[in-house]
């Protein structure tokens, strides 16, 4: 999700409805990635409201041990760098 703002309720259909088709299969991983590459607009508050609003719907999310538990885009620019000039 991106944290531009307040989650609407097509963002919890979508949310559940990946959590609901991951779950399905027993090795499938439910990663949680935060969409934060609009700078200007995110909203620090709405990285919060993302974690209460997974809290509320009882959905949970998996940890791959080659991400950290929340995986930030921004945090993994170098990464796309390196695919896009490979």
């Amino acid at each position: 999700p991106s944290p531009t703002g307040a989650q609407h309720l097509g963002n919890l259909r979508t949310y559940m409805l990946a959590w609901l088709l991951c779950r399905q299969q027993p090795n499938n991983k439910m990663l949680l990635r935060i969409e934060d590459l609009e700078t200007p607009r995110i909203k620090t508050w709405a990285i919060d409201q993302i974690y209460e609003d997974f809290q509320w719907l009882g959905l949970t999310w998996d940890h791959d041990p080659s991400f950290s538990e929340v995986t930030f885009q921004s945090q993994r620019i170098d990464r796309y760098r390196e695919v896009i000039v490979s």
